[in-house]
């Protein structure tokens, strides 16, 4: 039982840390879509997705495969396109 407590306070600060990464990336993705409306661009390009989507797919090394890895970063770039939406940017960036 000790090795399982361990463990699981192991994950919980990985889990800190990702989300610490996931709101410094939700800023740029805030910004992201102040410049999108400026230059009057479209908040979802599916080119872009699936490039990136090969890219950390190919970057992947275990232990998690292709496919959880590309269902993890869908379900992070559907809600970053949320924070796209006008009414979810910051008036300050």
């Amino acid at each position: 039982m000790d090795n399982l407590n361990t463990f699981r306070k192991e994950i919980l600060e990985l889990d800190k840390q990702i989300l610490q990464l996931l709101s410094e990336r939700g800023t740029f993705v805030q910004k992201i879509g102040i410049e999108k409306q400026k230059l009057n661009l479209k908040i979802y390009n599916s080119k872009r997705e699936k490039d990136l989507i090969v890219q950390l797919k190919s970057s992947n090394k275990g232990p998690y495969n292709s496919m959880m890895i590309e269902c993890i970063f869908k379900t992070i770039f559907k809600v970053s396109k949320e924070l796209q939406v006008k009414d979810n940017l910051p008036k300050h960036l």
